[in-house]
């Protein structure tokens, strides 16, 4: 029996989000099939849809068979705030939910840009990004997301080959280290 996940829920809070973590996956050999997506665009503040959700997602991967292995893929700007900041409000909604805190042995990854996933993107587009200013309106990917691909695939075969990136935003080797946490099952090690 393979321990490959056999379904990937991406929880995020727009398309750009969704088709980054798709992208990104899909260099690594993940099937569309085992990916799910769950975001509700253009229905009030994403952030808070994805923290009002994260309960019932993550109650959903912890109930499923032990056998089936399910990856949770939590995606949510930090927009103003800390990236610590965020993910305490994740952590308060399961507390508030009465839920125990993920823990490190659990395939949940949470993937928390500072401001938005722009500021990625200009990283990966220049090697300058700094996370003191917002890029969300600046690069434009947003309803032309395909034009980002180039950029998510070397993001992922640097991932893939464990290649250092080179002075990258804080957020995001902050996702990378939260990435290994669910590497072993996407690559079925």
């Amino acid at each position: 029996m393979s321990n490959r996940a056999s379904q990937i829920i991406v929880l995020c809070e727009d398309k750009l989000h969704y088709v980054f973590v798709k992208r990104f996956l899909k260099k690594w050999g993940v099937s569309n099939h085992a990916i799910r997506e769950e975001y509700q665009q253009g229905q009030g503040s994403g952030a808070a849809n994805v923290i009002a959700d994260f309960p019932k997602q993550l109650e959903a991967v912890r109930s499923r068979s032990h056998r089936a292995i399910t990856i949770l893929i939590v995606v949510i700007d930090a927009d103003n705030k800390t990236v610590e900041e965020r993910k305490g409000e994740l952590e308060k909604a399961l507390e508030d939910a009465g839920m125990p805190k993920v823990a490190d042995d659990e395939r949940i990854c949470c993937v928390i840009p500072k401001w938005s996933m722009d500021t990625w993107l200009a990283y990966l587009q220049d090697g300058n990004a700094s996370e003191d200013e917002s890029y969300k309106n600046s690069l434009r990917f947003r309803n032309r997301e395909s034009e980002a691909h180039p950029l998510i695939d070397m993001l992922a075969e640097k991932c893939k080959q464990r290649e250092a990136l080179k002075d990258p935003p804080d957020s995001l080797s902050k996702a990378c280290k939260e990435f290994e946490r669910i590497r072993d099952a996407l690559v079925g090690l």
